[in-house]
Protein backbone atom coordinates (compact mmCIF):
# COMPACT_ATOMS: atom_id res chain seq x y z
CA UNK A 1 0.00 0.00 0.00
CA UNK A 2 2.51 2.18 0.67
CA UNK A 3 4.10 1.75 -2.74
CA UNK A 4 1.32 2.75 -4.07
CA UNK A 5 1.21 5.69 -2.70
CA UNK A 6 4.83 6.76 -3.60
CA UNK A 7 4.15 5.26 -7.20
CA UNK A 8 1.25 7.84 -7.61
CA UNK A 9 2.96 10.80 -5.82
CA UNK A 10 5.78 10.07 -8.62
CA UNK A 11 3.24 9.23 -11.52
CA UNK A 12 1.85 12.69 -11.35
CA UNK A 13 5.02 14.07 -11.78
CA UNK A 14 5.58 12.26 -14.71
CA UNK A 15 2.39 12.89 -16.18
CA UNK A 16 2.55 16.58 -15.75
CA UNK A 17 5.66 17.15 -17.65
CA UNK A 18 3.73 16.30 -20.99
CA UNK A 19 0.75 17.88 -20.21
CA UNK A 20 2.89 21.34 -19.49
CA UNK A 21 4.54 20.62 -22.81
CA UNK A 22 1.28 20.30 -24.75
CA UNK A 23 0.16 23.77 -22.51
CA UNK A 24 3.15 25.60 -24.73
CA UNK A 25 1.81 27.15 -27.88
CA UNK A 26 3.26 24.93 -31.35
CA UNK A 27 5.52 26.41 -33.13
CA UNK A 28 3.32 28.29 -35.98
CA UNK A 29 3.35 27.12 -39.68
CA UNK A 30 3.86 30.01 -41.80
CA UNK A 31 5.78 32.86 -40.66
CA UNK A 32 3.16 35.42 -42.28
CA UNK A 33 -0.66 34.69 -43.41
CA UNK A 34 -2.62 36.92 -45.51
CA UNK A 35 -6.39 35.89 -45.24
CA UNK A 36 -8.54 36.96 -47.67
CA UNK A 37 -12.42 36.27 -47.11
CA UNK A 38 -15.94 38.04 -48.02
CA UNK A 39 -18.26 38.89 -45.48
CA UNK A 40 -22.62 38.19 -46.33
CA UNK A 41 -22.59 41.85 -47.56
CA UNK A 42 -19.93 41.43 -50.15
CA UNK A 43 -17.09 43.36 -48.40
CA UNK A 44 -14.01 41.67 -48.63
CA UNK A 45 -12.04 41.48 -45.37
CA UNK A 46 -7.97 41.07 -45.00
CA UNK A 47 -6.11 39.86 -42.41
CA UNK A 48 -2.10 40.15 -42.13
CA UNK A 49 -0.38 37.83 -39.25
CA UNK A 50 2.79 37.56 -38.53
CA UNK A 51 5.13 35.91 -35.58
CA UNK A 52 8.22 38.01 -35.58
CA UNK A 53 9.53 41.04 -37.45
CA UNK A 54 12.76 40.01 -38.96
CA UNK A 55 14.51 39.53 -42.74
CA UNK A 56 12.54 36.37 -43.25
CA UNK A 57 9.29 37.92 -43.06
CA UNK A 58 9.88 40.95 -44.63
CA UNK A 59 10.87 39.46 -47.64
CA UNK A 60 7.94 36.58 -47.41
CA UNK A 61 5.48 39.49 -47.17
CA UNK A 62 7.33 41.30 -49.95
CA UNK A 63 7.36 38.04 -51.96
CA UNK A 64 3.33 37.92 -51.16
CA UNK A 65 2.43 40.95 -52.22
CA UNK A 66 4.44 41.01 -55.42
CA UNK A 67 2.38 37.79 -56.24
CA UNK A 68 -0.85 39.34 -55.58
CA UNK A 69 -0.15 42.45 -57.56
CA UNK A 70 1.70 40.46 -60.56
CA UNK A 71 -1.42 38.06 -60.78
CA UNK A 72 0.56 35.35 -59.84
CA UNK A 73 -1.73 33.79 -57.25
CA UNK A 74 -4.63 33.76 -59.52
CA UNK A 75 -3.80 30.58 -61.93
CA UNK A 76 -2.31 29.22 -58.49
CA UNK A 77 -5.65 29.22 -56.78
CA UNK A 78 -7.63 28.36 -59.87
CA UNK A 79 -5.10 24.79 -60.15
CA UNK A 80 -5.54 24.56 -56.05
CA UNK A 81 -9.45 24.80 -56.88
CA UNK A 82 -9.44 22.44 -59.80
CA UNK A 83 -7.69 19.87 -57.75
CA UNK A 84 -9.83 19.79 -55.11
CA UNK A 85 -12.68 19.26 -57.31
CA UNK A 86 -11.11 16.28 -58.65
CA UNK A 87 -10.42 15.11 -55.48
CA UNK A 88 -13.87 15.86 -54.05
CA UNK A 89 -16.31 15.93 -56.69
CA UNK A 90 -18.82 16.75 -55.14
CA UNK A 91 -17.58 20.10 -55.34
CA UNK A 92 -17.81 20.32 -58.71
CA UNK A 93 -21.16 22.21 -59.51
CA UNK A 94 -20.12 24.91 -56.72
CA UNK A 95 -16.65 25.24 -58.58
CA UNK A 96 -17.58 25.63 -61.75
CA UNK A 97 -20.40 27.96 -60.86
CA UNK A 98 -17.72 29.99 -59.21
CA UNK A 99 -14.69 29.83 -62.06
CA UNK A 100 -17.36 30.85 -64.93
CA UNK A 101 -18.23 33.54 -62.70
CA UNK A 102 -14.83 34.57 -62.54
CA UNK A 103 -14.50 34.44 -65.85
CA UNK A 104 -17.54 36.91 -66.94
CA UNK A 105 -16.17 39.28 -64.05
CA UNK A 106 -12.67 38.77 -66.06
CA UNK A 107 -14.38 39.68 -69.15
CA UNK A 108 -16.13 42.57 -68.44
CA UNK A 109 -12.87 44.52 -67.05
CA UNK A 110 -10.85 43.52 -70.15
CA UNK A 111 -7.61 46.06 -71.09
CA UNK A 112 -9.63 48.37 -72.51
CA UNK A 113 -10.19 51.60 -71.36
CA UNK A 114 -13.71 52.09 -70.13
CA UNK A 115 -14.01 55.64 -72.18
CA UNK A 116 -11.81 56.21 -75.45
CA UNK A 117 -10.07 58.87 -76.64
CA UNK A 118 -12.20 59.07 -79.72
CA UNK A 119 -14.90 58.87 -77.85
CA UNK A 120 -14.47 61.83 -76.16
CA UNK A 121 -13.50 63.72 -79.03
CA UNK A 122 -16.62 62.99 -81.14
CA UNK A 123 -18.67 64.10 -77.96
CA UNK A 124 -17.13 67.53 -78.54
CA UNK A 125 -18.35 67.89 -82.04
CA UNK A 126 -21.62 67.53 -81.15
Amino acid sequence: MGYNIIKKLFGRKQKETPEQEQEQEPEPEFIISIVIGAKNSGELDVKCEWHEENDATIVALAEILFHLESGFLGPYIQNILLGHMSENPETQDFIVTALNIFTDMSQSTSGSPLVRPSDVFRGQDN
